[in-house]
């Protein structure tokens, strides 16, 4: 249950001076006790009561020199996150169509010595009071599919190193005191690179034969291409699952195709935001999150016909650019995701009311190749 408590000073300090502060509510502690979230009820000026959300970042103490790989990764994952907030979601808060993520208010002050804090906009209060805490619905996948495919299309061909600053390699290569890092090089947490541990468990207890480790490494290195002329290339959420989703409670605002829908959803967690291909997003999202008979009977052809159909809208109307991107090179690519995000349960443990479906689709892929010798090329 949350714990209210009176007036915090360091609370109330990290407010922007035209709030006054009236509240605070612990709603969360982050996982593995690396620092809370909080509530806050503040008055605004002319403007009655807000309700924000404050992330603050303590991490537990460590020996020096004993910092595991997965300590690095959440470390790092923090100054990604307000790195995305700050500086590169402002493109995502313009029209109607824009995918909705949370505004993020500059601090006024630190609050506290070692510890880092994110202020956002409360997306509950702002219209998205729904989680999908009892399953998805049809019109919930679907508003999801419309968020990824507007958020995909939002940063098509983008490629990092804005203002001098640096994409942030894996955690055992990154170095956590830089402070001109921006966003992941690679999105999400699963990659091969950052998953050394889970990929020799997969080995050693030979649960998945038909998962060579040639086709493990091919496609690693198939989603990990950067530069120009890489088709598809955009920026990742990199952790597109339920408990990171929230849903508006009534029809979608504007008109055409969004009122129609009704729902819109609006997406939280930005800590392993980075560069990838968008169907590494939408492969996590329909094993992780959608239940397994949306995707039986021909329902995955549908869900992924209507992804790529939202894509090639939502870029038409942002005036995206890049190589031109066929289904055909959708449908590559996402076998190339789908084998990927398996691989890693593989290692760790399935999950997900679409995890068979993931491993039927990652099997059939792998056997196609094996006929034809090689992972299919765009």
């Amino acid at each position: 249950m949350p714990r209210s408590s009176g007036k915090s000073p360091d609370i109330s300090a990290i407010l922007p001076e035209e709030y006054t502060f009236i509240s605070s509510t612990q709603i969360a502690t982050l996982w593995g006790g690396y620092g809370h979230i909080h509530r806050i009820q503040a008055s605004l000026k002319n403007d009655g009561k807000k309700s924000l959300i404050l992330k603050t970042i303590a991490p537990p103490p460590t020996r020096q020199g004993t910092a595991d790989e997965g300590h690095l990764r959440k470390l790092l994952s923090y100054k990604v996150e307000r790195w995305f907030y700050y500086h590169l979601s402002t493109k995502l808060l313009r029209g109607l169509n824009s995918p909705k993520v949370a505004v993020a208010y500059s601090p006024r002050t630190s609050i506290g010595p070692e510890i880092e804090s994110l202020l956002l906009e409360d997306l509950i209060a702002a219209g998205f009071p729904r989680s999908a805490s009892y399953g998805l619905e049809m019109e919930k996948v679907k508003a999801v599919l419309r968020w990824l495919a507007r958020f995909h299309a939002a940063f098509w061909g983008h490629s990092g190193g804005e203002d001098g600053t640096r994409l942030v390699p894996p955690p055992l290569d990154a170095d956590p005191q830089a402070t001109n890092g921006s966003i992941w090089m690679n999105g999400g947490y699963w990659y091969l690179a950052t998953r050394s541990a889970e990929n020799e468990d997969m080995i050693s207890n030979d649960e998945y034969p038909w998962l060579k480790q040639k086709w493990v490494v091919d496609v690693a290195n198939k989603l990990a291409a950067r530069g120009e002329g890489v088709v598809g290339q955009t920026v990742l959420h990199g952790d597109c699952k339920g408990a990171n989703i929230l849903f508006s409670s009534a029809p979608g605002r504007g008109g055409g195709s969004q009122a129609e829908e009704g729902v819109e959803a609006a997406l939280y967690d930005f800590q392993y935001v980075g560069l990838g291909f968008g169907v590494v997003d939408l492969a996590y999202f329909l094993g992780t999150s959608v239940p397994g008979q949306f995707l039986e009977n021909g329902g995955d052809e549908v869900l992924l016909a209507y992804y790529y159909e939202q894509l090639m809208l939502a870029r038409g109307v942002t005036g995206g650019t890049g190589d031109p991107y066929s289904k055909d090179v959708f449908a590559i690519q996402m076998d190339w995701a789908l084998v990927d995000w398996f691989r890693f349960m593989a290692g760790w443990g399935t999950w997900g009311g679409g995890h068979r479906w993931v491993e039927k689709q990652a099997k059939r892929a792998v056997s196609r190749w094996e006929k034809a010798g090689q992972v299919e090329n765009i």
